[in-house]
């Protein structure tokens, strides 16, 4: 299965930059001096390596927002190494430079609290030694077997039981 990186557009202080087109499975050949990344993604199995990308490319990070949508499920879609989706964010980890010394905020809109959710927010939790706030805009959507906001906001809650490498961490739940 044929597999690379696409072209991405984004906006550094006011310019537009482009990512080429490639086969770079672990982040760009030179770093991005992006400090403020919007992911609109689903979070879906298919997107792990691309948003471990994006953090590998971006190591002074401040504020990652990461924008839940639906998934646009690709299936000629092949990861450009092997991974197990389960252990991802857990097992094996080389974590990213920005998550464990510049990542400050991390806002989650449309948060469900469903599992890969969860998965992505321990890691950023686990190893965000500079982290200082977390902000979770809880989904007013109905999901797909009957959840409500009020099911979104127990999930939402399980959050602030996880471990925290940070000391001065604020968690709102919105």
């Amino acid at each position: 299965m044929k597999s690379g990186i696409n072209i991405v557009l984004f906006y550094v202080d006011g310019h537009s930059q482009i990512v080429p087109s490639g086969n770079e499975p672990l982040g760009l050949e030179a770093p991005i001096d992006v400090r403020y990344l919007i992911l609109k993604t689903a979070l879906h199995i298919n997107e792990f390596c691309g948003i471990r990308f994006m953090l590998r490319s971006c190591p002074r990070l401040e504020i990652l927002t990461i924008d839940i949508g639906p998934a646009n499920i690709f299936l000629e879609y092949g990861a450009p190494y092997p991974f197990n989706p389960h252990e991802f964010w857990s097992e094996n980890l080389l974590v990213e430079e920005c998550v464990t010394t510049t990542l400050k905020a991390v806002n989650v809109k449309g948060f469900k609290g469903m599992m890969n959710e969860l998965q992505v927010l321990k890691y950023l939790l686990h190893f965000g030694h500079a982290m200082e706030e977390l902000n979770l805009c809880v989904s007013n959507e109905a999901g797909s077997n009957g959840e409500t906001r009020e099911f979104y906001m127990e999930r939402a809650q399980q959050v602030l039981q996880f471990n925290k490498a940070s000391r001065n961490l604020s968690i709102a739940i919105l």
